[in-house]
């Protein structure tokens, strides 16, 4: 992909939602400053706010200064004031890195062709500090480069660069050529891409087409237009068009679609190469009914000739991770790789170790060097291929354990450094009270669902690390658990005043049962079709059950209801019925969650979907937790973390950490190390190859940290 790009400081977002009025006037501004800018004035600097402050919100959700906030400001110069900013739509630009996605979601078209006014766009990956980049294309020229205006290449300042388009990463299409009521293909069959509109003359509308001659455009009929036959108005078309070669001929056609009140269909203009024809009596194709046009979000793609409906759009490759072995490493047993990969549109992932076809999960025994090939495809032909080469020599020394400590000076400050270990970037928010842990509980699966950390406060006050580290984040939403008692009215309106009135919810019920509840509802609903239908079941009496689940439960999402230590309320046997849970999983032994209890459980789902992981005490409850996790749910020994059992808020914090590491949580009292955490270490020693300890010294004594090191190095 060219050489890789340095972005001198990540193109952060803010999607404050600013008041009506404010953004009213911010808009009148800005309409006034673009009447002023002429839209042929390319190749210059004219991006209004050159010397604001870098950690300050432009108009449209960005910071000032960053790439996103110029081509922001692009994208509004050519499409108008208030046509485009950060979560317009319903959607979320974000990160430069995010675009394509969000352009897709929202309808616009992502490809691998450059036009003039088009966003060029590099992933994640491709970009050195993680953040992606975009720019402006300013031309397209004729040795296959681009010339592209943008942002904080130079820190914080405008340039201008001609850069091969292959070494961009994809163009989204937002307002440029490719867009609005204009489509662009091959019409006439002469391999050249043409241009096709529609045009309103007010007594009828007419389809102009500008036919390529390789170095310019002409007009191929009669007054710069290709007949067409009537039935339709322009004033009723929705969205935009698409071309693409409908009927198979080799040349392309135009279809669109119009609302005419009554109904909406689906016109089909079909290209003879020198004018359009309907191929159906009243211009348009039959459609099966079950639409309505007024449900239609963003715009049309329409497929490549005979292939994927996704060929046009999707240019983000799939991404594959490799766990259970790391590059460059030797180990003295046998490993057990596992891989998987994710994309919307994921086609096919498969491996091969030492050229033979290899399954996830396989063991690895035979020593010497053996490199993992792993290739991921999805059904647009984007590909990954991710490897790893490791070495098993059973007279090897044990390698070196590394030993990382999450801290800060207080239970607020640790959840930051938590947060900072795990999140480069996140949408969302979760605001739990640091004085008490029951409206807290299930928050791990609620934080990992909307992609983001969990940040405890002070009850009447929010912590001023909190609150840099939710703008250090991008974070453009919150969730509050528990009521005004727990997290106060003024640490609400801080929030708000910092990301908009609406962007700020709060789960509070009459009580922890309750809420409890309103938080797993609350999972569902963000998860949707994709919720498995597991849930835990916890007391509502003590936390250290609950939080040694943390981890798995941010790992796969799972929610968490509480019972009482008399039984279950049928408010919560309610809940678990309408969120659509089929298997439990209960935190405990009969102490903190009665016989009773799992006995109804039992009658509800049945024996073999209920099962009850419990040990001797809270610290072998967290073994048996663990346990589980690694044996049934993909997590893994190595990477562990290890918090104390006797009070709760590092480990609320850490769990989301954890579920994202891939990894558990152990527990044990602060000044020694627990009898059933030692034996777990002890067990799986060979392959723990990192450890984190949540919280400082008066969290994790020396003296604890003294015995792991002593059991696994």
């Amino acid at each position: 992909m060219g050489p890789t790009l340095r972005v001198q400081a990540a193109d952060r977002i803010h999607a404050q939602r600013m008041p009506g009025l404010w953004r009213l006037l911010v808009m009148v501004a800005l309409a006034l400053v673009l009447i002023l800018v002429p839209a042929t004035a390319y190749g210059v600097d004219d991006y209004p706010y050159p010397s604001a402050n870098v950690n300050g919100v432009d108009p449209w959700g960005f910071y000032y200064r960053q790439c996103t906030s110029f081509v922001a400001w692009r994208m509004n110069r050519d499409a108008g004031a208030g046509s485009f900013y950060n979560t317009m739509g319903g959607g979320r630009w974000g990160n430069a890195y995010e675009w394509a996605a969000n352009a897709e979601y929202l309808g616009y078209t992502v490809d691998h062709t450059p036009a003039v006014g088009a966003i060029a766009w590099w992933s994640q990956t491709a970009i050195e500090g993680g953040y992606g980049h975009v720019a402006y294309v300013e031309s397209v020229n004729g040795d296959g480069s681009v010339t592209v205006e943008e942002y904080n290449v130079t820190p914080y300042a405008y340039s201008r660069r001609t850069i091969p388009a292959s070494s961009i990463s994809g163009f989204i299409h937002f307002c440029d050529g490719g867009g609005g009521d204009t489509s662009q293909n091959d019409f006439n069959g002469d391999g050249k891409d043409d241009i096709a509109g529609m045009f309103d003359y007010g007594s009828g509308a007419r389809m102009h087409v500008w036919t390529s001659t390789g170095s310019g455009f002409t007009y191929s009929g009669s007054a710069g237009w290709w007949s067409v036959d009537s039935g339709y108005a322009v004033e009723n078309m929705t969205g935009r068009f698409v071309s693409g070669d409908f009927n198979g001929d080799g040349k392309a056609d135009v279809a669109g679609m119009f609302d005419y009140g009554s109904g909406a269909r689906m016109h089909v203009w079909t290209s003879t190469g020198s004018a359009f024809n309907y191929s159906t009596s009243a211009g348009w194709w039959a459609v099966d009914s079950g639409y309505a046009c007024e449900m239609m979000t963003g715009r049309f793609v329409s497929s490549a000739p005979g292939g994927s409906s996704y060929a046009l759009s999707d240019v983000v490759p799939p991404v594959v991770v490799i766990s259970g072995v790391t590059d460059g490493v030797t180990y003295n047993s046998a490993m057990t790789p596992t891989f998987s990969a994710t994309d919307i549109n994921l086609q096919s992932v498969s491996a091969l170790l030492d050229g033979v076809p290899f399954s996830s999960g396989t063991a690895v025994s035979a020593e010497g060097v053996h490199t993992l090939v792993v290739t991921a495809v999805d059904t647009a032909g984007n590909s990954t291929v991710e490897n790893v080469s490791f070495t098993i020599s059973y007279s090897a020394p044990d390698p070196p354990v590394v030993f990382t400590t999450v801290a800060g000076i207080d239970r607020y400050d640790t959840a930051v450094q938590t947060s900072k270990a795990a999140f480069a970037s996140a949408p969302c928010v979760v605001i739990a009270t640091g004085e008490n842990w029951p409206d807290a509980l299930g928050g791990a699966a609620l934080a990992a669902a909307k992609g983001g950390p969990i940040l405890l406060t002070r009850p009447t006050s929010l912590p001023s690390a909190v609150m840099t580290e939710i703008r250090r984040l991008g974070a453009s939403s919150a969730v509050i658990l528990g009521g005004t008692g727990a997290v106060s009215e003024g640490v609400e309106t801080a929030l708000k005043s910092e990301l908009g009135s609406n962007a700020v919810a709060r789960i509070g019920g009459a009580n922890r049962y309750a809420t409890a509840d309103l938080v797993a509802a609350a999972v569902k609903t963000e998860l949707g079709g994709s919720y498995d239908g597991l849930c835990f079941v916890a007391t509502g009496t003590n936390f250290p059950d609950a939080l040694a689940a943390s981890p798995l439960a941010a790992a796969k999402s799972w929610p968490l209801v509480l019972t009482a230590p008399t039984g279950m309320s049928d408010s919560t046997k309610q809940t678990m019925t309408a969120i659509g849970v089929t298997d439990v999983l209960v935190l405990g032994g009969t102490g903190a969650v009665p016989a009773g209890v799992e006995s109804g459980l039992i009658s509800a789902y049945g024996a073999s979907h209920v099962k009850r992981l419990s040990g001797n005490n809270r610290y072998g409850t967290a073994v048996a937790v663990a346990s589980y996790g690694c044996t049934n749910a993909g997590l893994e020994w190595d990477r562990l973390a290890i918090a104390t059992g006797e009070n709760f808020p590092d480990a609320l914090a850490g769990g989301v950490l954890q579920g994202r590491a891939g990894s558990i949580m152990l527990l044990t009292p602060r000044a020694s190390l627990a009898t059933d955490t030692q034996s777990c270490l002890e067990s799986h020693r060979a392959v723990i190859q990192a450890v984190t300890y949540l919280g400082g010294d008066g969290a994790v004594s020396p003296a604890v940290k003294a015995s792991v090191s002593q059991l696994l190095e």
